[in-house]
């Protein structure tokens, strides 16, 4: 069985590893045997230096070719290790170093001319072969991963797997081991319990009693995250004794909490919710940010005359009616 073919779109970026190294090490092979000193890797620099109308930067190179440039630097240091290439100082910037092919790499270039030329005509019947204009292929490849990496795809696609795993429940006596045990956590490590913190979180249905919403994020039949909605006024709501466990950190559990804190605070009609953090907690804060709370005056937020609210920052966002949703 031929385990990375047999993968499919999983294994694809290690078919074209696999499919690219066949290609290369076939130019090797023709270098080989007819006694060329050259490697298939260099090809593509060599070529372009060989092409220029005149030297090039290490920084021309990369972008030219779309290659790192320790990348480059690597190539270029063994092609002139290879007497191939010379290096010389910008005459407008002493830092800058130019590079351009040696007389003995022009001498080789003109050699390999008519050699490339077959590697050209041989691939050309390679593609006719298999029927497929691989240039406009390689293009859009390329293109869509100019608009979103490949990278990017797969985590972003990881993250929503990880959200739709995650399911919010509303305050229920027997979550009130969790609302304290999940801030107690946070608190210890970064700051410490005070009187205040108790008496919220001994007793959690005061939120519920005064119009406000406690909900929990289950994740893999587990209650493992926790958030507060405070009624402040009428159109202003406060989050706060927002936790997850540490070990659960990470998988996108304090942005569902969010998402549901503001969905909720919308069908509630409230126009702004205010919050307030530490900058010692700058995950938290990124969070928020990306959901569109900005810093604010501290006079906008619900203090309560905790010790850390000495140090603490003021956020808030503004949310939008519900008929312009």
């Amino acid at each position: 069985m031929d385990w990375i073919k047999n993968l499919q779109n999983l294994g694809f970026g290690s078919r074209l590893k696999r499919l690219s190294d066949q290609i290369m090490n076939s130019a090797n092979e023709v270098y080989k045997e007819l006694g060329i000193d050259f490697e298939s890797r260099w090809f593509v620099t060599f070529n372009l230096l060989y092409k220029s109308e005149k030297p090039l930067s290490i920084s021309e190179l990369a972008k030219a070719l779309g290659f790192s440039h320790p990348a480059v630097i690597k190539i270029t240091n063994i092609l002139i290790k290879k007497e191939l290439i010379v290096s010389m100082k910008d005459n407008s910037d002493e830092r800058k170093h130019l590079l351009q092919l040696s007389d003995r790499g022009k001498k080789l270039a003109n050699e390999l001319d008519p050699l490339w030329t077959q590697f050209k005509i041989s691939t050309n019947e390679l593609l006719d072969e298999i029927e497929i204009d691989m240039n406009m292929v390689f293009a859009k490849f390329e293109e869509a991963l100019s608009r979103k990496s490949l990278s990017m795809r797969i985590v972003d696609n990881y993250k929503n797997y990880l959200l739709s795993n995650i399911t919010i429940r509303r305050y229920s006596p027997e979550y009130n081991q969790y609302f304290k045990s999940l801030n107690i956590q946070w608190l210890e490590k970064y700051f410490k319990v005070e009187e205040t913190d108790l008496v919220l979180l001994d007793n959690p249905k005061m939120i519920i009693d005064n119009s406000g919403m406690i909900l929990f994020a289950e994740y893999e039949n587990m209650i493992v995250g926790t958030a507060a909605i405070v009624k402040i006024t009428s159109d202003k709501a406060e989050i706060c004794k927002m936790a997850v466990f540490e070990d659960y950190q990470g998988k996108q559990i304090g942005k569902k909490l969010l998402t549901e804190i503001i969905n909720y605070c919308k069908a509630a009609n409230f126009q702004e919710i205010v919050l307030t953090t530490d900058e010692k907690l700058y995950k938290a804060i990124s969070l928020y940010r990306s959901f569109g709370f900005k810093i604010c005056e501290k006079s906008e937020a619900n203090l309560k005359g905790y010790e850390r609210e000495k140090s603490c920052i003021a956020m808030k966002i503004t949310l939008r009616n519900n008929d312009e949703n």
